[in-house]
Parts: structure tokens; sequence; C-alpha cells
């Protein structure tokens, strides 16, 4: 019995028969000068939108990176308004913090004179 690795498989298989490749008909397409001309007018628009976009594009990143500048010098004074804005703060709180001891000690010498008093 043959199998399919057997020689007498491989003998008993026809030779493959060589076929003719079909010709192909090759035409040659004929460009008017209108349709060229259409055509380069078509290619000029092309690079002159990518020009355009190019430079844009380029205009673009300068605006962002001024923008970006201007934001980086608008943090940094606010950062020190803010700063120098909680050093006052801090220096009020101190005051008030003052004033209410000195009435805190007012309160009790008052207290204490009416004690004495009574």
């Amino acid at each position: 019995m043959a199998t399919a690795t057997s020689p007498e498989h491989i003998e008993a298989q026809p030779a493959p028969v060589a076929e003719k490749a079909p010709r192909v008909e090759v035409r040659k397409i004929a460009i008017d000068n209108s349709t060229l001309s259409v055509l380069a007018v078509g290619v000029a628009l092309f690079v002159l939108a990518f020009g355009a976009f190019t430079h844009l594009s380029g205009r673009i990143d300068s605006l962002d990176a001024k923008f970006d500048a201007r934001i980086d010098r608008l943090d940094a004074k606010i950062e020190k308004v803010s700063s120098e804005l909680n050093a006052k703060i801090d220096r009020v709180d101190a005051k008030i913090d003052a004033v209410n001891a000195r009435l805190d000690r007012l309160f009790e010498l008052i207290a204490s004179q009416g004690r004495r008093e009574s």
C-alpha cells in the first residue's frame, strides 16, 4: 500500500503540465495638455498647502513656547505675591494674638480688682 511519503506515491502522481501564462495587453495612456495642466496645478496647490501647513505649524510651536514662558513668569509672580501675603497675614495674626493676650491680662486685672473691692 502506498503512503503519502512512500516512493510509490510520488511516482504515481502525474507530472504537472506547464501552462502558458495568458498574454496581458498593455495599453498606453494618452494625456493631453489640459489634463496635464490640471494635474500640475493640483500638485502645485498641494505643495503650497503643505508649505503653509509647515509654516503655520512652526508658528504655532513658537507661540506655544512664548505662552509657556509667560505662564511660567506669571506663576513665579503669583508664588512671590502669595508668600509675601502669607508673611503679612502671619504678622497680623501675631499682632492679634498679642492684643488678645493683653486683653486677657486686662480682664484678669479687672476681675481681680473687683474681687478685692468686695
